[in-house]
C-alpha cells in the first residue's frame, strides 16, 4: 500500500506471526499439541516472537490474552488446522 501511494499512507498495522510457505512449522505444532493439550497455547506463543521480546512484560500478557481463551477451545480442532494446513502444501487431503 505505501508503495503504491506514499503520500496517502500515514501509517502501517502489521499483524500476524508472518509467512511460512513451506508449513514446516506443522509438525511440531501438532506434535507440542498432541503431548501437552490446550495448555501448550501459552509456550505456543513464545515460539513466534524474538528473544528479546520474550523477556518483556509485553509478551507475557500476550501470552495470557491468548491463553486466557483456552477454556473454550478445543484441541482436537486445533490439530487438524495444523494438519490441514500440511496437507494443503503436500496436495494430500487432510
Amino acid at each position: 500500500m505505501y508503495h503504491l501511494r506514499p503520500n496517502r499512507t500515514a501509517a502501517l498495522v502489521l499483524s500476524g506471526t508472518g509467512y511460512n510457505p513451506n508449513k514446516e512449522f506443522t509438525k511440531g505444532r501438532i506434535d507440542n499439541y498432541t503431548a501437552n493439550g490446550i495448555d501448550y497455547r501459552w509456550a505456543y506463543t513464545f515460539e513466534d516472537l524474538s528473544a528479546a521480546f520474550r523477556t518483556t512484560p509485553l509478551a507475557h500478557f500476550f501470552a495470557n490474552l491468548f491463553s486466557e481463551r483456552s477454556e473454550h477451545a478445543d484441541v482436537e480442532t486445533i490439530i487438524h488446522q495444523f494438519q490441514s494446513a500440511r496437507a494443503a502444501l503436500s496436495g494430500r487431503p487432510s
